[in-house]
């Protein structure tokens, strides 16, 4: 069991190890808190102690780690963070607008990272080839997953699962599901659903 000194809200595996966002300030990730520089940490897999800081937007949250990289969601800032894994540089802040990112998600699939800003009520497809925004599509997305050659997502207020097209970045069903917290998934050739106390399977081609 490892305890972090403040506040961790995603990790994932990639290059060198294990890195995780973490948040130096009142150890809460989100919220209405002031903005701070905050960092991704390398986690050494023994101790559990960061070896290694970057240093990427304030109160950074959701991590992923696709195309070779690091992408870093950052609550208080208007950009998308990209590091390489491999030594913590960072490669790249992509813009995502006039306006912080807000609590995120992300996919990837089909050659674009997919970003779920949910104080925007926005999902945002980055190109990583030429590291900039390509499309946005006002959808408020809360989880995201790829899978059946679709960008899946869960509008959790009106209850609804929507699947996206990722060539023309527009949404081409909605399947009504309980409304409230969601997770998602896919697994097995099916989009899977945790809503409240219900857990959908769902065939893609239905």
């Amino acid at each position: 069991l490892f305890t972090e000194p403040a506040a961790t809200a995603g990790i994932a595996f990639a290059g060198a190890g294990l890195w995780a966002t973490v948040d130096p300030g009142s150890g809460e990730v989100g919220g209405d808190q002031a903005p701070i520089n905050a960092a991704l940490d390398l986690i050494n897999p023994s101790t559990g102690a960061p070896t290694k800081s970057t240093q990427v937007g304030a109160l950074p949250t959701a991590v992923d780690a696709a195309f070779g990289s690091l992408w870093v969601t950052n609550h208080h800032s208007p950009f998308l963070s990209r590091v390489d894994p491999s030594d913590g540089h960072l490669v790249a802040s992509i813009s995502t607008g006039v306006l912080p990112i807000g609590n995120a998600a992300m996919t990837d699939g089909a050659g674009s990272l997919w970003v779920a800003d949910w104080d925007a009520f926005t999902l945002r497809q980055i190109d990583p080839d030429a590291n900039r925004q390509v499309a946005e599509l006002p959808i408020p997305a809360y989880t995201l997953a790829f899978g059946a050659g679709a960008v899946w997502t869960v509008d959790q207020d009106a209850g609804l699962l929507i699947r996206v097209d990722p060539a023309s970045a527009r949404m081409v069903s909605a399947i009504r599901i309980p409304s409230g917290n969601a997770a998602l998934t896919f697994a097995d050739g099916c989009v899977w659903v945790a809503s409240g106390a219900d857990l959908l399977k769902i065939d893609p081609e239905s």
